[in-house]
Order: C-alpha cells, then sequence, then structure tokens
C-alpha cells in the first residue's frame, strides 16, 4: 500500500504531550507510532458511528435490534427469495 507523508505543526503543550507518549517513559516508541495509533482509533470510531447511524435507521424496519437478526447470505438467500416467488407465481396461474 503506497504511503503518504505529513509534517505537522503543534503548539508547545501539544508538543510536551506527544514527548511525553513516546519514548523510553512512553506508551509509543515515536511520534509516527503514536500519530497512526491515532488516525487508526479515529478512523474505527467513525466507521462505528456510520454503523450505529445506520442500525437507527435498520431497527425500527426490522421490529428488533440488528444483533438479533441472522446475517445476509447472499447465495442461500436470494435462492429462498427465488423460490418463494416462483411458487407465488405458480399459485397465481
Amino acid at each position: 500500500m503506497a504511503q503518504k507523508r505529513y509534517n505537522i505543526r503543534v503548539n508547545e503543550p501539544l508538543a510536551n504531550h506527544i514527548e511525553a507518549m513516546c519514548g523510553e517513559d512512553g506508551f509509543y516508541e515515536n511520534a509516527s507510532e503514536y500519530f497512526r495509533d491515532l488516525a487508526r482509533h479515529d478512523f474505527e470510531r467513525i466507521e462505528e458511528e456510520k454503523i450505529r447511524r445506520i442500525n437507527e435507521v435498520l431497527e425500527p424496519l426490522l421490529g428488533r435490534p440488528v444483533e438479533e437478526c441472522e446475517p445476509f447470505d447472499p447465495e442461500k438467500d436470494l435462492e429462498e427469495i427465488e423460490r418463494q416467488y416462483l411458487a407465488e407465481k405458480e399459485s397465481q396461474k
């Protein structure tokens, strides 16, 4: 995967915080590792929010929480839909 390089400027309080998070006494080896982790967590948070918002729309339509629904299996479910459609079409003859 292609990588991009970013150069940023931060004020002194932020710089002090970043330095405290990195190095021998910090949680991260260096600032790059810290920023990558921040970006990953932010990305995950945004994706989880999207899913939460979709679920808020789906749950009233489904009549139950999304977690209680069976996962959609395209092959199995489409075969079942086709079978029901053909049976209904046949009964209308």
